[in-house]
């Protein structure tokens, strides 16, 4: 396994996230992917679990995400430390997209399991455990009282 993802997937434009300098955040696609659109990489860095995939539409362009290895936020880029990554806002469109795909994906994977079939991609071995850490995340986050529900 490579110790980074392909450089020539960092197809996301930095001048485009939202949010305050020193922590950006990505809200929604900066070029819309053509469908179908598939995860074709995944994997684990040797940091101790940050996680990371790339999407790859039917035109062949490639998006890279990653996973920080605390709390399973998800970020586009390769790696959460990488200069060009930006925290995927919670409930952004982006991230409805990206965790609607993982989880067409782990399902597929889940129902070739049961057929005792291995992953079309081995790489995608990871992809469930991945995908369980951001929408926990994602779920957490959907949780917490906004400051209008604060009563004082």
């Amino acid at each position: 396994m490579p110790d980074r993802p392909d450089p020539s997937t960092a197809s996301w434009r930095p001048e485009l996230f939202e949010g305050v300098p020193g922590f950006p955040e990505a809200v929604d696609w900066h070029v819309r992917p053509e469908p179908p659109v598939e995860i074709v990489y995944a994997g684990v860095y040797e940091d101790g679990g940050t996680g990371f995939m790339v999407v790859r539409d039917a035109t062949g362009r490639k998006w890279p995400f990653c996973f920080d290895r605390s709390f399973g936020r998800l970020f586009t880029g390769a790696h959460p430390d990488d200069g060009q990554a930006a925290l995927v806002r919670p409930g952004s469109p982006l991230e409805a997209d990206v965790l609607a795909l993982m989880g067409d994906t782990v399902r597929r994977i889940i129902r070739d399991g049961a057929r005792h079939r291995p992953p079309e991609i081995p790489e995608l071995r990871v992809l469930p455990s991945l995908y369980e850490g951001a929408l926990v995340h994602a779920q957490a986050r959907r949780r917490r009282p906004g400051w209008a529900s604060i009563q004082t």
